[in-house]
């Protein structure tokens, strides 16, 4: 919630920032309360020929209002909750939503940009679709970028490391790690490294979180 407003992504937000510190044992939180929230967040779910989730309230959405863009930023957003919370609790509760939310993310998948593409690679990632190398395969040859840094991604042929660029290159990072695949994530950490601001931060605080997770996550192997 934010004020008297709800928002989908804000939550779906704030469950992963949990579940993360619990899954690293930096904190204790309460299985109900976090089950309350994604019951939340199941509600919010929208159903047509596929599952889908859309947004409402507070949100950083490059893409809002809802168009295809919009709806599978936030239905990966949304899913990733989900798979958190089952990588968690070694539960699959909410499977169904989770299998039905990706059906829609691998229908759309070719109609949209680098950074919904990346978000949509790690939930197959996480769930090891058997898709997802060709899935990566099709986001190298479209939005893969080299430059003195490393490897990033973007849906703009010139060289940037603004908000969506680092955190697009997080996401793809995050499901190569996942695969096992270090060698592809190597090059993606050294630019992540590299475009660092002085103060050793990116452009703001949810670039910069995902860039350290990525990090931290590559760290360990």
């Amino acid at each position: 919630p934010r004020g008297k407003t709800t928002s989908t992504w804000l939550t779906a937000y704030v469950i992963r920032v949990i579940t993360q510190a619990m899954i690293s044992q930096t904190i204790d939180y309460d299985y109900w309360m976090l089950k309350r929230s994604l019951d939340y967040l199941s509600s919010k779910k929208s159903i047509g020929t596929y599952l889908y989730f859309t947004n409402d309230g507070y949100s950083k959405d490059p893409y809002h209002p809802a168009t295809i863009k919009s709806n599978m930023y936030t239905t990966s957003f949304v899913l990733l909750s989900f798979l958190y919370f089952e990588r968690l609790w070694g539960t699959s509760y909410y499977g169904f939503i989770v299998d039905q939310g990706m059906n829609y993310l691998d229908a759309y998948y070719d109609q949209v940009d680098a950074y919904p593409a990346a978000l949509a690679c790690y939930v197959f990632a996480l769930r090891d679709a058997k898709n997802v190398r060709e899935k990566l395969s099709n986001l190298e040859s479209r939005y893969g970028r080299t430059s003195s840094s490393g490897r990033y991604y973007s849906t703009s042929d010139s060289s940037t490391s603004d908000s969506i660029t680092v955190l697009t290159s997080s996401y793809v990072a995050l499901a190569y790690i996942k695969l096992g695949m270090y060698t592809k994530a190597n090059p993606i950490i050294e630019w992540l490294h590299g475009v660092r601001k002085y103060s050793g931060n990116h452009n703001e605080a949810h670039d910069s979180a995902m860039a350290l997770y990525a990090t931290s996550e590559y760290a360990k192997h």
